[in-house]
């Protein structure tokens, strides 16, 4: 399963960078069996408000920012870099 490199910045409304805020992705879609569970994966925001985390391409996740109130879906393109910014509206 080929992935790609999702890259973000986010601030807190007041324009401070959103400094250790948890960036959490589920798959949006997922079989549930016995063995097999949603485990998210999670990048905390670094002190100018980046993070990165790597994501499997062609698939739909919703990315969750509680800090910030931000529930989202996103698909990863078949790329092997991408940006939040080109993702959402």
């Amino acid at each position: 399963m080929p992935t790609s490199l999702l890259t973000g910045t986010f601030q807190y409304p007041d324009g401070r960078p959103a400094t250790g805020a948890t960036v959490e992705a589920r798959r949006d879609s997922f079989p549930q069996t016995n063995r097999i569970i949603n485990t998210p994966i999670t990048a905390r925001c670094n002190q100018q408000g980046n993070f990165s985390m790597l994501l499997e391409q062609s698939t739909t996740f919703r990315l969750i920012i509680r800090d910030l109130g931000l529930d989202l879906n996103i698909t990863i393109p078949a790329t092997a870099t991408v940006t939040l910014d080109s993702l959402t509206p």
